[in-house]
């Protein structure tokens, strides 16, 4: 269907692709095998991927001969990389003073993220901690309840009219246990009678 179209992509500008792969290679470094999408790469230009940059040092393709520019479709091996770049990360081309400020933003960004799920991590374990204290002040009350007589009894009569009054009443009470017990036919008794 593209041939019948005449779909291409562009050949000229700046590359954009993804790295397939990387890994180090003994005497080249750092190599990434990056699949060009868009552009054209050529040995000496400044590229991006992820929190990794580098200069195009030496491109080879999949059997091994130098590459001198790679365009659209083609996957080569690249060279030059200051760090190991990803698996499935963006290739972008630009110039180098491009490249460094990207690569400071996207660095303190990864930093800003990182902290973000270390504080998450700390108020999570602080939540833990408090359960476990909030749990065992309420295990030691319990006991000194026991040992005093056990929990004092307060009795009341709650009338309730609409469905559901009485049980928002228990709820917010703040009591932990409650004994709800069926209203007493006597006092029936003498309501009616009033």
């Amino acid at each position: 269907m593209a041939e019948v179209q005449d779909l291409r992509a562009e050949q000229d500008g700046p590359a954009y692709g993804h790295v397939i792969e990387s890994k180090m290679h003994k005497g080249l470094g750092s190599t990434a095998t990056v699949l060009v999408l868009r552009g054209c790469l050529n040995p000496g230009a400044h590229i991006l991927a992820g929190t990794s940059s580098g200069k195009v040092r030496l491109m080879s393709n999949s059997s091994d001969a130098t590459a001198k520019a790679a365009y659209p479709g083609m996957a080569v091996a690249v060279s030059g990389w200051r760090s190991l770049p990803g698996a499935g990360d963006e290739v972008v081309h630009g110039s180098e003073g491009d490249v460094k400020k990207a690569l400071a933003n996207r660095v303190r960004k990864k930093e800003v993220e990182t902290v973000l799920i270390d504080a998450e991590a700390i108020n999570i374990a602080r939540a833990a901690e408090r359960e476990r204290v909030r749990r065992k002040e309420d295990k030691s009350q319990d006991i000194r309840n026991i040992l005093n007589g056990g929990p004092k009894e307060l009795q009341l009569v709650i009338k309730g009219d609409v469905s559901g009054s009485v049980e928002a009443c228990w709820k917010g009470s703040g009591m932990k246990r409650i004994v709800s017990r069926p209203y007493p036919q006597e006092w029936a008794m003498s309501r009616r009678a009033m």
